[in-house]
């Protein structure tokens, strides 16, 4: 398949489309949209976005017929090159859609381009009409303005930017360049971003002793208002970060860190390593997975770890992180409900958005970040610090991608297994299939390394007092959730409900603020509109201060062995070099 693209229309943020394919009088040809893109494990909508769709051979029309949501057939009469063109709609800014407007191009090309199912593995060519003085930023092969591919998947895995004001730093790691590239508003330090991105690269080329690819490009695409949100690609990555005027403070630079470093660790856990169920991709339906607490939690958990082992955090720093994954596992209420197992299958349909059932639902990426901690630590353990994950992920990532697969549960298992010299029966039961407390084998975690595991109430009084959170609604709150077995729940407060007053006092941005001065009442009227209709509703003392939330605390003194364990986690065992 040959695309061009053309931006002629960018204030209606169209794409206008062309491709040509040869095709046989008489034979049926069918075109799809993809249903999915790697990285989002749910269906998506880009059909919505398409419009227009003409077909013609030697310059007769051709009639197309639509016979799903996402495919389209057509018959030619006579054999020949065949033209088909359409507009795409590119007004999704975030870092798995595409985005077009008068100032710059902003495109994942799996979102619009139709395929021939079955011709997947075949090269194809991308042309590239922008407007005058812009320029191209992003992995695509070449200079341009045709663009050859290796396959569809080579295609689908380029996102690109085009523009005439995109800021660009280059710097090399070891045989690796390293591009950053960013659109929109935003003053990069590019010195401080080099420092510390050459820092954690350095330290993920030790971990698995080379990288398959000879660039990488961060394309970050910098919004202006807050946002958060990163897709990982073969030899790119595309994050979207906001406000861009506000990306030098800290928190949000530690952001990006965080992020970056992440989508990084992709490049070898599931851009190269991958699930058998996800190779080779398949666009055109559901592609169900159980091992995401591998690609997702892992890397979570490595995303972060790589920036203390890589001295750029400290190990309070660290432990944020490990406390942050905490709060925001205990704050979801389907811990004791939802497998990682059953969460990572699910995906297509609860793994990422908060609707559905209450309190059946949690994240694959929070929860299999601290699984992954516990079977580091109790590597550690059984090995006396001679190995840990990072010998696993090496493991795995040689054997199996040496070998041209895709790996299973049985193969994780055994990896750990092997490295360990420890059954992890119990772990995979307990923590994988299972919904056991993870709780015992944090708290080992802590003991090993140093820490205490406390348990602190969230600063929010609602969630701490009531297991109740809330969001802001102006003169309102809006109840988003309710933990099961709670004040919050037995008053009969409901997920949706819209707060307006407590003990008579309207709620205008102060929500927490009145729990406080109402803190020691016999209880608390809320006045509630539910379907538009006024409900008044009590709530017990708020002594009944029962929601708490593990947390790790340093210890001010650590023995000779904690001493020793928590700088042997910090530290990397370098691996040997590997061919890419």
């Amino acid at each position: 398949m040959n695309y061009t693209l053309r931006f002629t229309r960018p204030a209606e943020h169209l794409a206008e489309v062309k491709c040509e394919t040869e095709a046989v009088a008489g034979q049926t040809l069918t075109f799809h949209l993809a249903r999915w893109r790697p990285g989002r494990y749910e269906r998506q909508h880009y059909d919505r976005n398409l419009a227009d769709l003409k077909a013609w051979v030697n310059d007769e029309p051709l009639p197309c017929t639509q016979t799903s949501t996402h495919s389209w057939e057509l018959t030619p009469a006579i054999s020949g090159t065949l033209h088909m063109s359409w507009v795409f709609y590119a007004d999704q800014p975030d870092a798995g859609g595409s985005y077009i407007d008068a100032q710059s191009i902003y495109l994942n090309p799996i979102n619009l381009l139709l395929y021939q199912p079955g011709q997947e593995h075949l090269p194809c060519a991308l042309t590239l009409e922008l407007p005058p003085g812009y320029e191209t930023g992003g992995a695509l092969p070449g200079s341009g303005p045709k663009y050859l591919f290796e396959d569809l998947h080579h295609l689908f895995d380029t996102p690109f930017f085009a523009g005439n004001a995109l800021q660009q730093h280059l710097f090399r790691v070891q045989d690796l360049d390293v591009y950053l590239w960013f659109s929109g508003e935003c003053k990069p330090s590019w010195s401080l971003l080099e420092a510390d991105i050459r820092a954690y690269t350095q330290t993920q080329l030790d971990l698995f002793g080379s990288f398959p690819g000879s660039e990488f490009h961060y394309l970050f695409l910098i919004l202006p208002y807050a946002y958060r949100h990163g897709v990982e690609h073969q030899y790119s990555t595309v994050i979207a970060l906001g406000p861009g005027i506000r990306l030098d403070s800290p928190k949000a630079y530690t952001s990006l860190l965080e992020i970056a470093s992440h989508e990084f660790f992709h490049c070898w856990n599931v851009k190269s390593l991958r699930p058998a169920d996800l190779l080779p991709y398949s666009y055109d339906k559901e592609v169900y997975s159980r091992l995401h607490y591998v690609t997702e939690g892992v890397t979570t958990y490595y995303g972060d770890l790589m920036l203390w082992k890589s001295r750029i955090w400290n190990v309070d720093q660290w432990l944020g992180s490990l406390n942050g994954e905490l709060l925001a596992h205990y704050d979801m209420g389907g811990k004791d409900f939802i497998s990682l197992e059953e969460s990572s299958f699910q995906s297509w349909t609860n793994g990422y958005q908060k609707t559905g059932i209450p309190n059946r639902r949690i994240s694959f990426y929070t929860k299999g970040y601290l699984a992954a901690l516990i079977a580091d630590i109790e590597i550690r353990k059984a090995t006396g610090n001679a190995a840990s994950l990072d010998d696993v992920m090496r493991h795995v990532y040689h054997s199996v991608v040496g070998a041209g697969r895709g790996y299973t549960r049985e193969d994780y298992q055994q990896a750990l297994e092997q490295v360990s010299g420890i059954s992890f029966e119990a772990y995979f039961n307990d923590y994988i299939s299972g919904t056991a407390s993870l709780e015992p084998a944090l708290r080992k975690v802590a003991d090993y390394m140093g820490f205490a595991l406390g348990h602190f109430p969230p600063a929010d009084p609602a969630a701490a007092w009531w297991g109740l959170s809330v969001s802001d609604a102006g003169a309102a709150v809006k109840v988003e959730n309710i933990l099961p077995d709670s004040p919050a729940q037995e008053a009969g407060l409901s997920k949706g409900d819209i707060i307006i007053a407590v003990n008579g006092l309207q709620v205008e941005h102060n929500f927490a603020h009145l729990l406080r001065y109402f803190e020691h009442e016999n209880g608390i009227e809320l006045h509630v509109f539910r379907m538009s209709k006024l409900y008044a509703l009590h709530i017990s003392p708020i002594e009944q201060r029962s929601f708490t939330v593990p947390q790790f605390v340093r210890l001010s003194h650590l023995s000779p062995a904690q001493e020793q364990n928590l700088s042997a986690w910090q530290s990397l065992k370098r691996s040997v070099p590997h061919a890419p």
